[in-house]
């Protein structure tokens, strides 16, 4: 090969890696908007389903913050595997989660008590 096919070729790799890396941070940028409109869209859905439970429940802002609460542990256990239904309570001291502090073994905030 010639000096200018070679200058050539190296032209077109470079190119094609620019490409390739332009291509590539396009589709990280997409895939993030899309993430964020999903999780916009669930949160709004959210907030429309808590709200609606709240108001035929009767629920006061309170009533409400416990449901949530309680239901995204209950959700956590179960994702986890390790609760079926009631049993994820078994050990969970409240007062470590709202309060941050350390008690029961001290396993730090939202740890459950130790034996």
């Amino acid at each position: 090969m010639t000096f200018e096919t070679q200058k050539m070729v190296a032209e077109q790799v470079a190119n094609q890696t620019v490409i390739l890396a332009r291509g590539t941070a396009n589709k990280i940028v997409q895939q993030a908007q899309a993430n964020a409109q999903i999780v916009a869209q669930t949160v709004a859905a959210e907030m429309s389903s808590y709200g609606n439970l709240s108001q035929a429940l009767g629920f006061g802002a309170s009533d409400a913050l416990d449901y949530v609460w309680w239901d995204t542990l209950q959700s956590a256990a179960l994702q986890l595997g390790k609760a079926d239904g009631k049993e994820f309570l078994i050990g969970l001291e409240p007062a470590a989660y709202i309060s941050g502090g350390t008690r029961g073994g001290g396993g730090g905030a939202g740890a459950p008590k130790t034996k």
